[in-house]
């Protein structure tokens, strides 16, 4: 063999080295060698890629979704159950997840729990200064005050707070950072009202709301239960360094525990 030939030999194997190494480093092209491997049914094979894929990118859905409905047919519905979550909170405003949720929850013949605090109020903040709030005082109950508090704290927002919280963005939007603050203050009244009377509130809204903040959760209820299109916004940033929160919350508040086996 010539030296010509020997040099082309050697250039053609780094150029395969190198494509190799770019496809290890792609997360569709390993998420497809995942797929391929489940056709197999090489499951080891499977979840090994699967989970290349998802150490590539975090923030990705589909190969966590993949992997829980893998676990799924296999019969491993915890770690199916985990790896629905993780989908969920990789991608929450993307139907996909939650549907492939909802699947795990079908086949253990489960129901996942739906999650909501009425405030009993509404803010428009297109009025004449800037803010229009409507509170329904007739649907309050003992210790409904707290959404008196609540109101007056995302007017607050509305009216001067966000400009000051963030100056760099041209206009308001309702944001992570204001409906944390208002159900926290409305929280905080509700706790002083329930240790006057030493009872749990009546009212189910009420309830809920202590709840989720005593467990320390109320953002992630509200960027995965609450969101509109401005809190959406905070939703990545917060991820970065709460990713445990935001599953601890799916799994505590709205996925049911996997059935025990047998």
């Amino acid at each position: 063999m010539s030296y010509q030939s020997i040099g082309i030999f050697y250039t053609a194997g780094i150029v395969l080295v190198l494509h190799i190494h770019r496809v290890l480093r792609n997360y569709s092209s390993v998420l497809f060698i995942g797929d391929s491997y489940f056709a197999l049914k090489d499951f080891p094979k499977a979840l090994e890629w699967y989970d290349r894929a998802i150490a590539l990118n975090p923030n990705g859905e589909t190969a966590y979704r993949y992997e829980a409905d893998m676990l799924t047919k296999n019969g491993d519905m915890e770690r199916a159950r985990t790896r629905a979550i993780q989908a969920v909170v990789a991608d929450p405003y993307n139907a996909i997840p939650w549907r492939g949720l909802q699947q795990w929850a079908t086949v253990n013949r489960l129901q996942l729990h739906t999650v909501h605090i009425n405030t009993r109020s509404n803010i428009d903040a297109n009025g004449k200064d800037g803010t229009n709030v409507t509170l329904d005082l007739n649907s309050l109950t003992p210790g409904g005050n707290a959404w008196i508090v609540y109101v007056g704290s995302g007017a607050d927002w509305r009216q001067k707070k966000f400009q000051e919280t963030y100056p760099l963005e041209p206009q308001y939007r309702h944001s992570l950072a204001e409906e944390t603050e208002a159900l926290s203050a409305a929280a905080s009244v509700l706790n002083e009202s329930s240790a006057k009377t030493s009872g749990k509130p009546a009212d189910a809204d009420l309830l809920l709301l202590q709840t989720i903040a005593a467990a320390k959760m109320l953002e992630p209820y509200i960027l995965f239960n609450a969101a509109d299109q401005g809190i959406a916004k905070d939703y990545p940033v917060y991820r970065e360094t709460h990713r445990v929160q935001l599953e601890e919350y799916l799994s505590r508040f709205v996925v049911p525990p996997a059935p025990t086996k047998p």
